[in-house]
């Protein structure tokens, strides 16, 4: 919510900045006595993780360290993500950002929208700093191609980073800019101390959220790269939660920690499509880390392709990818490339950019504004006495350099049970009054019990006398002509509220203010009266959490009436908050006995299920009544909301910021779930597609059911999973052949069972299922490698899965939040939900006969399977045989292999070579280990009719080969 509060300020701030365009006028310079020791100011216009700021923050301490006194204004609080150095100054929201530079030498806008607001100000010499946002790149609308004409003609002076954005500005802009390039620290940045050959990463920087960084492009370069053969891991650097996470991804760390990954990888990749002056490149040249970059104009202001870096075009994801595995090919390129690199990187220092830098500003500042005085106002209200030297001197200032028609100030017209009640008073009007002119509010505030133009005075003074039902009956009659849009509505829902809350009406109060709060999300009183309300009602923590928006976003000066201590009445809420312990009603019914019977006291945790689906009833079964409570159902789409689930009210999405909940169960994707914490969600639905298979639990649960009784095991792909009954074994097999299933993962499965599961060694007999493309078979690193998520939780182990480390953070979330909110044996409940529609859609599936589009299809799919050509796998596949064909040695055991069936059109279509590779394999293992091969895949005793697809036999297929095996097995 916080998000779309500041999202909503600055459109509007942006919408009145545009409004006082048509009236800015270029500014005037005039020569004055130079300075030894100048003032600069910086206007930032956020403080998100990003480079741009980055970079300004470096200009500001380092100026700073060359005896310079730097400010930095700015709306948000000062941002902990990198040390600031300096003085900086938080202004509120919604006022002029003008009012509150200070003086100064040079002020330096750092952003297109705060050029005309820091021009205005008439303060000092305006320096805009242009870092190559979207429009110097890309095509943009012809209104804004005007609006930015007209203010990149405003300032005095324009710098930018790089020669190359300073030639579009001056082709776009007709402005040159000075250019001041950005440069490195190099007590962060520094080389890696040994080759790092081994460390095979490829690392890369930025959001997923901003297309222009290509970094699904990298994703699929490092995607190509793997299937290639090559083992490369993927590192990412990102200042926010991906929309997508892939590799080992790293969100906004420190300089330190990024420096180190810069070391530790073995090439750094970029896919901008543009860049102004990109530094993450040269901060890698600086750690010694070759790099493979697109030509995105600002990078070239140092890369040189085949020098320092590999140059590819933009947008060319072959073009990187060849780069890469050049790279990894070549180690002379790579030394040669690495020690290029570093000298690159050495030339650009900030101890001698920032002294060319602070040499510029002192030529700025030895000039002053020309002003043109302009007198020709009517004072509307004098109090002259009221005012200080210092106030007196701002508003002459704002007086004579404003274009405003009118100048409002604020006047407190009461004080009523410690609230200040302001009103907006009109202070001076311009005498040639302009009809499209616009009013100016200056925040030097006067007090005048005997404001005349307010009609809250009489509310106020109905509230003082405790008359509430007077009060709210005047409002009622207020609000029955005012619009729900107008700045007029939510000052009567304020004092309405406040009304309520005097008669304790809190479910009144909090209906009212969530649905104001829809259109209002400004005004920050009413989310103070909400925070109030719900700490009226018990949900402390839910009352804290709104108090949070005050740090950033300040007061309701945007309003025609608001509260003028809300700062003050907002930190003793906060302290009521944090030091009263006194038990809520609802607090008290969250307490419970201990389900351990220890008679202590714990608390229910509460949960929200957002999703509604096939799997909304199921996800509430699951839940554990003795360790949470589901306070609501989400319902994103809305068609449900007000209906119930389990006496469980259904709520719309934007509801769900009202309640007070501990964790979410997400049944959904939605990307208001982004925004929120991670760590506080848990994703069934993901847990169930990666850890709960209805046929792998089957199969696990019937060697732990039924451990004591087995003999034999079948393991395999799904070509053994449906084409061996059995029942009709002579032993008593298990089959755990499994769809997808590798080498790998029929090792892991036989140790596991022959360690823990065969304790009296009764288990004598193995058939190995393959495949002709078994040996070219890795299912992490297949189009399935998801499922290796399915084997962690037993085996501990991804094999070769390259996301391996999120998802292990991901099964560790899960479980842990499962512990929490779920029931204990939720693989039991998962397995007997889905047992009943899993065991027919796979008798209906079985029991089919193959079709003529199986037919059709049988060429095509045999071709993709005999075509598998990675010989890297092929040789781990036989080290991997060899460790199970050892291990059931040990034992004692002498296994079958069996080749499964095909159709004769599958057959005929599959290429001879791979079948030549496989018996070929075999012939080397038989060399050295004793096993029975049953090769049935050419095999002429199955017709059409026992398929259900071209390669997967139906259960006539299935019986007729099982009685076979059966016989070759009594031999």
């Amino acid at each position: 919510m916080l998000s779309q509060i500041i999202s909503e300020a600055r459109s509007e701030e942006y919408r009145t900045r545009m409004k006082r365009l048509a009236y800015a006028e270029t500014q005037r310079l005039v020569p004055k006595e130079p300075k030894q020791n100048i003032h600069i100011v910086y206007v930032i216009g956020h403080v998100n993780v990003c480079g741009g700021n980055k970079i300004i923050l470096e200009h500001a301490n380092g100026l700073k360290r060359l005896g310079t006194q730097i400010s930095i204004i700015s709306h948000f609080p000062k941002p902990d993500w990198f040390p600031i150095d300096v003085n900086y100054i938080k202004i509120p929201f919604q006022v002029n950002i003008a009012q509150f530079i200070p003086d100064c030498d040079v002020i330096v806008a750092t952003y297109w929208d705060q050029i005309n607001v820091c021009v205005d100000a008439c303060i000092a010499p305006v320096v805009y700093f242009e870092q190559g946002d979207f429009h110097l790149f890309t095509d943009v609308s012809e209104e804004l191609s005007i609006t930015l004409n007209h203010l990149f003609a405003l300032p005095a002076y324009i710098t930018t980073v790089s020669e190359r954005v300073s030639r579009i500005i001056e082709s776009k802009y007709k402005r040159r800019p000075k250019v001041f390039h950005n440069a490195l620290n190099r007590n962060v940045f520094y080389e890696k101390s040994s080759n790092s050959l081994e460390a095979r990463k490829m690392i890369v920087v930025g959001s997923d959220r901003v297309e222009f960084k290509g970094i699904d492009e990298l994703k699929q370069v490092h995607k190509n790269i793997v299937d290639r053969g090559y083992d490369l891991d993927f590192v990412w650097i990102t200042p926010n939660e991906p929309l997508q996470p892939y590799g080992q991804v790293y969100i906004n760390p420190p300089q330190t920690k990024i420096a180190e990954l810069y070391r530790d990888a073995y090439v750094y990749v970029s896919g901008s499509h543009y860049e102004s002056f990109s530094l993450p490149p040269l901060e890698a040249m600086a750690c010694g880390t070759p790099v493979v970059v697109t030509d995105s104009n600002g990078v070239m202001e140092y890369a040189v392709n085949e020098h320092n870096s590999l140059v590819t075009n933009v947008r060319d994801i072959q073009g990187i990818t060849d780069q890469v595995i050049r790279l990894l090919n070549d180690e002379e390129l790579y030394r040669k490339l690495k020690k290029n690199g570093i000298d690159t990187a050495n030339s650009f220092s900030w101890d001698t950019i920032l002294s060319e830098l602070l040499y510029f500003y002192k030529s700025v500042a030895a000039h002053g504004v020309q002003i043109q005085v302009n007198n020709e106002w009517d004072i509307i209200c004098e109090d002259k006495d009221q005012l200080s030297n210092e106030e007196l001197l701002c508003i002459n200032h704002l007086l004579g350099t404003t274009k405003a028609s009118e100048i409002w100030r604020p006047v407190e017209y009461s004080t009523v049970q410690g609230i200040s009640n302001i009103s907006w008073e009109l202070f001076y009007k311009r005498r040639n009054y302009l009809e499209k002119g616009f009013p100016e509010k200056i925040l030097i505030e006067s007090k005048n019990p005997n404001l005349t133009n307010t009609k809250y005075k009489t509310v106020a003074a109905l509230f003082e006398h405790k008359k509430y039902v007077e009060v709210l009956r005047f409002l009622k009659d207020v609000l029955s002509v005012t619009s729900k849009e107008s700045i007029e509505y939510p000052v009567c829902i304020r004092w309405i509220t406040l009304c309520y809350i005097e008669l304790e009406m809190y479910s009144n109060a909090f209906e009212l203010l969530t649905s104001t709060l829809e259109i209002h999300k400004m005004n920050m009183e009413l989310w103070y009266l909400l925070s109030r309300v719900l700490y009226g009602l018990g949900a402390r923590d839910r009352a804290a959490a709104i108090c949070e928006y005050f740090l950033t976003i300040d007061n309701s000066y945007f309003y025609p009436d608001y509260i003028g201590n809300l700062n003050e009445l907002v930190s003793e809420l906060c302290s009521k908050l944090n030091i009263e312990n006194k038990e809520s009603p609802l607090e008290a019914s969250l307490l419970q006995t201990d389900n351990k019977g220890q008679g202590g006291l714990s608390r229910k945790y509460k949960v929200i299920i957002f999703g509604v689906n096939t799997l909304t009833e199921f996800a509430y079964l699951l839940t554990d009544p003795n360790k949470c409570t589901v306070e609501a159902i989400v319902d994103s789409s809305g068609q449900y909301a007000g209906t119930f689930i389990r006496n469980t009210k259904i709520i719309g999405l934007n509801e769900i910021k009202f309640l007070e909940y501990d964790y979410i169960v997400k049944l959904e994707a939605n990307s208001l779930l982004s925004s929120l914490d991670a760590s506080k969600i848990i994703d069934l639905v993901g847990a169930l597609n990666n850890y709960y298979l209805y046929e792998y639990h089957k199969n696990i649960n019937s060697i732990t059911e039924n451990q004591n009784d087995i003999t034999g095991i079948v393991t395999g792909i799904s070509y053994h999973e449906v084409g061996i009954n059995t029942e009709l074994l002579g032993e008593n097999y298990k089959n755990m052949a499994l769809s997808s299933q590798d080498l790998f993962y029929d090792y892991k499965i036989a140790e596991w069972i022959l360690n823990y599961f065969n304790p009296n060694k009764t288990i004598s007999n193995f058939i190995i299922g393959l495949s002709y493309y078994s040996f070219h078979f890795d299912l992490s690193l297949s189009i399935y490698k998801d499922r290796s998520r399915m084997y962690y939780p037993i085996f501990q182990t991804m094999h070769n899965y390259h996301e391996e480390k999120k998802a292990k953070q991901d099964y560790d979330q899960f479980e842990t939040l499962s512990k929490k909110l779920l029931l204990d044996d939720i693989t039991t409940k998962v397995f007997e939900a889905f047992k009943e529609s899993k065991e027919k859609e796979n008798t209906i599936l079985r029991s089919r006969k193959m079709s003529n589009d199986d037919k059709l299809n049988a060429t095509v799919l045999a071709e993709k399977d005999s075509n598998k050509n990675y010989p890297k796998t092929v040789e781990e596949n036989k080290a991997i045989l060899k460790q199970y064909l050892n291990m059931l040695q040990k034992n004692n055991i002498t296994p079958v292999f069996v080749v499964c069936p095909v159709a004769k059109c599958y057959s005929d279509a599959f290429s001879p070579k791979l079948e030549r590779e496989f018996h070929s394999i075999i012939r080397e293992m038989k060399e050295e280990y004793d096993f029975k091969l049953l090769d049935y895949f050419r095999s002429r005793n199955f017709e059409e009719k026992d398929f259900y697809d071209a390669s997967h036999l139906n259960i006539n297929g299935r019986d007729k080969l099982s009685r076979m095996i059966d016989k070759e097995l009594c031999r």
